[in-house]
This record gives C-alpha cells, structure tokens and sequence, in this order.
C-alpha cells in the first residue's frame, strides 16, 4: 500500500499522518504539492503528527519536517481538534520537529489564529533550538507562548521558557 494517497480528510485520534517528498519532482499531470502527498517507495515520512491528550488538553506531537508539502495538514488538523472537541487550550509538541520552512512557520501562525478566534490557549512544547532560532529570526517567537516539559500542559508546573534573541 506505499502509493495509496494520503487522506485530506483529518485523521482519527491517534492516527499519524505521513506525508513524503516525491523522489523526481512532481508527476505526470499533477503539481509538485499534490505530488508530496504520495509516499514515495524506499522514502519514510517526513511528517508525522499523532493526536492524543493530556487530561483533557489535546496534544499534537509534531514529527519531521513542516514545509511547504506538509504545511497544510497541521492546520487541518488543528482545525478540525477544535472543531469536534472545543478545548481550552491545545498543545503542539515540537520536540521531534526537524525543519521548519517558511511555510512551516505560516502554518503555525494559522494554526494561532484558528484557535485564537476560538478562545482557545496554543502552546509550542519543547521545540529544539534551531526551531526556536527560525522563529526567532523569523520574527514570530515573541507572538508564541513557547514552554518546556511540564509546564506545556497547563494545571502542570515546570521551568520557564527561554527564546534567546539573535545575538
């Protein structure tokens, strides 16, 4: 089943969805964003978000690369979280995030405005420093609230966050 398409519907609770770069550029009649949605054989996913909660905070653990083919189905999902469950605040695990584009970056500021016109609290948890580093440089760290280990998840303590600025 490598070159079954990946859904564009949201997946279930706990359902990762893989999304792989393909291996020559777009295919035959199609573009090259619709093209990074077939797994390619011998690739693995390059982005995999897997639902789940904390209590009743949702948790996205977002794996991988969020660029430009994979952008999308991170606000699709955030989207449809918040539309079947309306929490009080949702929680993007980026400690496994290996890349993040410019698209990547756009997608997590959509991801904020769906939730902020919901009344709902987004939280990046855990981004590794060169994350933290293109948001800084992005100039969009400061419009996050970016936390580490268990303060991520909010009724929970932990240290406080730190985004350094460029020096």
């Amino acid at each position: 089943m490598p070159n079954e398409p990946i859904p564009s519907h949201p997946p279930t609770i706990g359902a990762p969805i893989p999304v792989a770069r393909p291996a020559g550029g777009p295919t035959a009649g199609g573009s090259p964003a619709s093209a990074a949605h077939q797994p390619t054989a011998g690739c693995g996913p390059l982005l995999r978000l897997d639902l789940r909660h904390e209590g009743p905070v949702p948790v996205v653990r977002v794996r991988g690369d969020l660029d430009l083919a994979s952008a999308h189905l991170l606000t699709e999902l955030v989207d449809h979280v918040v539309a079947a469950q309306s929490p009080a605040a949702l929680v993007l695990d980026l400690a496994r995030l290996d890349f993040l584009s410019a698209a990547g970056i756009t997608a997590l500021l959509r991801a904020r405005e769906i939730l902020r016109c919901r009344d709902v609290h987004l939280v990046l948890r855990d981004p590794p420093a060169v994350i933290c580093r293109v948001l800084v440089i992005g100039g969009v760290a400061s419009v996050f609230d970016i936390q580490y280990d268990a303060e991520a998840v909010p009724g929970r303590s932990g240290r406080p966050a730190a985004v350094v600025a460029p020096g």
